[in-house]
């Protein structure tokens, strides 16, 4: 899972925040590399929100011990469709 557990949403009238929030990213075989995600959080008007995320392509940043990867993705919240990044971290052995 994430490590998020709060943020602040945006419904197109309000900005709240968020609590309860859950995120799950699935990798290849390797463990390094990400190909979707599954986040979802309850608004303060305690309405759950479920997004998934398709990974398309993946930007590798070497950052000496560490590797923070850029996961390009499309993102789908209902019949809403974005597109953004899905970060990785994993350290080098």
């Amino acid at each position: 899972g994430g490590e998020f557990t709060a943020g602040y949403c945006w419904d197109g009238k309000e900005i709240m925040g968020t609590t309860d929030v859950k995120t799950t990213v699935a990798t290849d075989a390797t463990g390094r590399r990400q190909t979707r995600a599954e986040i979802s959080f309850v608004d303060e008007h305690l309405r759950r929100h479920e997004i998934t995320a398709k990974v398309l392509d993946v930007c590798e940043v070497d950052l000496g011990k560490t590797n923070c990867n850029d996961g390009f993705a499309e993102f789908h919240m209902g019949e809403r469709t974005g597109y953004g990044i899905v970060e990785l971290g994993s350290q080098h052995p």
